[in-house]
């Protein structure tokens, strides 16, 4: 389904010390990933995301425009933060509702 489609990827939330590094691992071995890197987390996956199609977000809403940019109408934005975000979102239902209204902007 996903064959020959670009994949934008946004990840990152709070900073509880997670080990990403299996995560990035698998993120370093896919073809047509886009990683959009987002909150306290972010710094620490860009460092770790080692292919050239990486960026930083400044929040979600920029996140969602870079997403944009990347798959350019044809691919899929997924968010998949690994994290959670308490300290941007009320809880991860209001995480998910702005990023559908983001996308669908």
């Amino acid at each position: 389904v996903l064959s020959g489609k670009t994949i934008a990827l946004i990840i990152g939330g709070e900073d509880r010390q997670q080990d990403f590094s299996n995560l990035c691992s698998v993120i370093n071995r896919m073809d047509k990933v886009s990683s959009i890197c987002i909150y306290e987390t972010g710094p620490r996956l860009f460092d770790q995301i080692t292919s050239f199609d990486k960026h930083m977000a400044i929040d979600l809403e920029h996140a969602v425009n870079i997403a944009r940019e990347k798959v350019n109408g044809s691919g899929y934005i997924l968010l998949s933060p690994a994290s959670p975000s308490y300290d941007a979102f009320k809880d991860f239902t209001d995480r998910g509702s702005q990023f559908i209204k983001f996308a669908l902007n």
